[in-house]
């Protein structure tokens, strides 16, 4: 087992690189001492602890994005857990622990609702944590924190995704603040049910996308980051050799794309990534 310390000046943990599947038994067993995942800066090299880059949401001490850099060998029984959330349960027990985890290492409050129409309704059913923006861009805390923990792999049973990347809301909860869902499903297609994604004036309804969302996915795999009434945020998993018929669908089914994102021929050759947006 290779061990590095992490670089954060007041965390004395240490972090393990173990070719055990699921991670070092030790490291399980002290979760205090040890951290079974390492998040490296390309720019200073410093090596953090996976606290320390949630409570960061990703940021480096040098002011630059943190990278995974170390995770456990999958499991040989497959069900792999990012954190020290128990695998047993139901999905909502789950949710629920991975959520309070989340909010406790990032000090954001954690809330038993979701919400719909650019933050002016709330919905039922899942838990959003209120994460201080931190004189970032709307929404960009929120998404950032989604990449970090997807990185890790997310426990069975629960989705994650940025909510209400505009907010028109008047709650004075949510001034300042990004939203970040937990949904206890294990569709990861159900986050654009929960964040009621309206592409109205296209004709289209939440499961229009939905549909969409899971052919693309069949075909080139589909990781969702973000999802409100009109964006879903989302980046390919595999990219085929030629992205021109894959960017003709994507401009076809968003045809907003062209004109406000300017969605070229070679944008997916650049990058998987893709900000579906509706007017």
């Amino acid at each position: 087992m290779t061990v590095y310390g992490c670089a954060t000046p007041d965390c004395k943990r240490m972090i393990s690189s173990s070719i055990v599947p699921g991670g070092s038994p030790i490291a399980h067993a002290n979760p205090e001492q040890w951290s079974l995942f390492g998040f490296s800066c390309g720019a200073c090299n410093a090596m953090r602890c996976d606290r320390c880059a949630i409570r960061s949401i990703g940021a480096c001490g040098c002011g630059q994005s943190l990278r995974i850099a170390i995770r456990p060998r999958p499991p040989e029984d497959g069900d792999a857990s990012s954190t020290a959330v128990p695998a047993s349960g139901t999905d909502d027990e789950r949710a629920h622990a991975f959520a309070a985890m989340v909010a406790a290492q990032t000090g954001g409050e954690l809330v038993e609702y979701s919400t719909v129409d650019f933050g002016r309704e709330r919905r039922d059913g899942a838990r959003t944590l209120l994460l201080d923006r931190a004189g970032r861009r709307e929404g960009e805390q929120g998404i950032a924190l989604v990449r970090l923990l997807r990185s890790m792999g997310l426990p069975p049973g629960v989705q994650v995704f940025a909510n209400t990347l505009r907010n028109l809301g008047d709650d004075a909860t949510h001034a300042g603040r990004d939203h970040v869902v937990f949904v206890a499903s294990r569709d990861p297609f159900e986050v654009i049910r929960v964040a009621d994604v309206d592409p109205v004036n296209h004709g289209l309804a939440a499961e229009d996308v939905v549909a969409q969302l899971m052919r693309w996915h069949e075909r080139h795999g589909v990781e969702i980051v973000a999802a409100d009434t009109e964006t879903v945020v989302f980046r390919f998993l595999r990219m085929p050799e030629d992205v021109t018929e894959l960017t003709q669908e994507i401009v076809e089914f968003c045809p907003d794309l062209e004109e406000t994102f300017e969605m070229e021929p070679d944008t997916l050759a650049k990058s998987p990534w893709v900000w579906l947006w509706w007017d």
